[in-house]
């Protein structure tokens, strides 16, 4: 079976987490990730990727949750690091370099968007009070 590490940021500002359209469920929002290069850190990959998926430079920190996804014979492991803003973020919705839809979402909305991980208000409340520990999100089978 083929395992596969997947690096994404939570990236809470002004009450509204950044998302991105998910390649595989286009109409569900995730937080901006994706897969290791050669040589990256596990922190460099999720800065790289919200710099690709979303246009916006951050501050990788620390692990907040993890889960696994398993898809088609690939069991998929997800880390979800805490991110803080380089600049100033951009308006409420765009469309990135590689054709993602980007959008701030409120917190208090989250209940009613499409999104992935399921648990994913839960985590941004947890950034606001700075809960330490990562969380355990589970195994999700598709």
């Amino acid at each position: 079976m083929e395992t596969r590490v997947r690096v994404a940021a939570l990236i809470v500002h002004d009450g509204r987490v950044l998302l991105v359209s998910a390649t595989t469920s286009p109409d569900h929002l995730i937080p901006p990730g994706g897969g290791l290069e050669a040589g990256e850190t596990l922190v460099e990959a999720a800065e790289r990727e919200v710099r690709e998926e979303a246009g916006v430079a951050v501050e990788g920190g620390e692990l907040v949750a993890f889960g696994e996804v398993i898809r088609d014979g690939v069991t998929q492991l997800e880390l979800y690091f805490a991110a803080c803003l380089r600049q100033t973020p951009p308006g409420d919705a765009s469309v990135s370099e590689e054709n993602r839809r980007v959008q701030w979402v409120a917190l208090s909305d989250l209940p009613a968007t499409l999104h992935f991980p399921e648990r994913l208000g839960e985590l941004c409340e947890r950034l606001r009070a700075w809960t330490a520990g990562p969380v355990y999100l589970g195994c999700r089978t598709n």
